[in-house]
């Protein structure tokens, strides 16, 4: 079984009346693909996202791709990365081992198995500002998740390998991430 999908989001910003004449429009676009393939015992996870944006040269920061952080940038920090031109690669491999099984009372029990996921992430940026605290290229980081509860809840650490550092998650599965 193989699963595959993306997402396109694209958008122009014109503001209205700039009161000192200048033209402070700007465009942004950012491209999300997933996919999965059944292997074996096991589940190969690639995900992907690319975002760039068109403004000014003095444009506010704001407007600018930010990466890096638990989602985008395991073993780096929450958006230590910025620049014009930003993505992001993930490969996963996910395996079930055995794990503690918890009661749910009336509800029966929790699997006595969790998910162990190994992955490899890498960060590019490009067209970063002067303000940035790291320079634009590509930042790999390596890591492990640990899917528990159903494949609810998940635990990663990971570790940035140019410039990065041990950084610890705990989240829920994306999939709920729009009822929350």
């Amino acid at each position: 079984e193989t699963r595959f999908g993306a997402q396109l989001r694209a958008g122009l910003t014109q503001p209205l009346g700039d009161a000192d004449g200048s033209d402070a429009s700007f465009a942004r676009a950012m491209l999300t693909a997933h996919g999965e393939r059944a292997l074996g015992s096991g589940r190969l996870v690639l995900e992907s996202t690319i975002a760039g944006v068109v403004a000014p040269s003095d444009a506010a920061p704001q407007e600018l791709v930010y990466l890096g952080g638990p989602v985008s940038g395991p073993g780096y920090d929450y958006h230590e990365f910025a620049g014009r031109v930003g993505g992001t690669a993930r490969i996963e491999w996910r395996a079930h081992v055995p794990f503690f099984g918890l009661s749910l009372g009336p509800y029966g029990r929790a699997p006595a198995s969790a998910t162990l996921a190994p992955f490899a992430t890498l960060i590019y940026t490009a067209d970063a500002p002067a303000f940035a605290r790291t320079p634009a290229g590509f930042y790999p980081a390596v890591g492990v998740g640990a899917l528990v509860f159903f494949d609810v809840i998940r635990l990663d650490v990971a570790r940035g390998l140019r410039r990065g550092r041990w950084t610890f998650s705990l989240d829920v599965t994306r999939d709920l991430w729009r009822i929350l």
